[in-house]
């Protein structure tokens, strides 16, 4: 348990293009005042995030706390996300949540969420291999002109199937509930540890979503693709994807540590933003 006493290193981190966030992002610098605080809110992440911190506070939405958990040089660190974009299931934070509970955010590890994150590597024909690293998923996307591409699958080095499509999803549990379930994925338990394949509009009856476990290497070649065929990792780095690249994805070596609001039950989410399991019907 950590000395609630201690000053802790804190990063105040916030994305400029949301309204709401400057004038949140100036109360609650001034509200951390008496903390070892880094605050910045339009600056490059990568520097800011390149030092060791106890705690990384988000000031935005979901994509925001994806490119902070995407440049952390600390993978480690634990993210609190405080909403001030549309949907929030990340981020689950208020300004006045993160104030009345700060101290438990701060000091009760209880609350502290790790889930599985995906170390991705690509490959292409004219690149050396490039690792980046997956909180939500890794989407082969067939891109301009926009005609099928084929994908061709291995799970532990063995050839599983070929998809012809507009490509391919990989997703992580945290990712479940984005793209994935756009996709017609499974939704999973925030921290089963496991990654989901989902084709994008497969050209067949019979490729189904499947969920393999933590310690599967999952290897896409890229068969035939388009000329804006790319892979994308957590929609903030586009990577081109020629025709014989390979992806590689497996589990991270570092789980992405996200704290969860202390009210709000497992599934509330779930049901609340998503309206999961909600009657239709009136």
């Amino acid at each position: 348990m950590p000395d609630p006493t201690q000053r802790r290193r804190i990063c105040l981190v916030g994305n400029p293009a949301k309204p709401l966030v400057p004038p949140a992002f100036e109360r609650v610098r001034n509200w951390l005042a008496n903390h070892d605080l880094t605050a910045e809110l339009d600056g490059d992440l990568q520097r800011v995030l390149s030092s060791p911190f106890d705690l990384v506070i988000v000031l935005g939405g979901d994509g925001t706390l994806l490119r902070v958990a995407g440049a952390l040089k600390h993978p480690h660190t634990p993210i609190v996300g405080v909403n001030m974009g549309k949907l929030g299931y990340l981020a689950e934070f208020s300004e006045d949540d993160l104030r009345k509970h700060f101290d438990r955010v701060l000091n009760d590890p209880s609350l502290i969420s790790e889930r599985m994150a995906l170390r991705v590597e690509i490959t292409t024909p004219r690149t050396a291999p490039r690792q980046l690293r997956a909180v939500n998923d890794c989407v082969i996307h067939a891109g301009a002109p926009f005609r099928m591409i084929q994908l061709r699958i291995s799970i532990d080095g063995q050839h599983v199937t070929d998809i012809a499509g507009d490509g391919l999803i990989l997703a992580t549990a945290t990712g479940s509930t984005a793209h994935n379930m756009s996709g017609g994925g499974p939704i999973l338990q925030p921290d089963v540890q496991a990654i989901a394949l989902t084709p994008i509009c497969p050209h067949s009856l019979t490729h189904r979503p499947v969920v393999v476990g933590p310690d599967a290497r999952v290897e896409v070649r890229a068969i035939e693709t388009n000329e804006g065929t790319t892979a994308v990792i957590d929609g903030r780095e586009n990577l081109p994807l020629p025709r014989e690249s390979l992806v590689t994805a497996q589990r991270a070596a570092e789980p992405f540590r996200l704290v969860r609001h202390p009210d709000r039950p497992a599934w509330l989410t779930l049901v609340k933003k998503l309206s999961w399991g909600q009657n239709i019907r009136g």
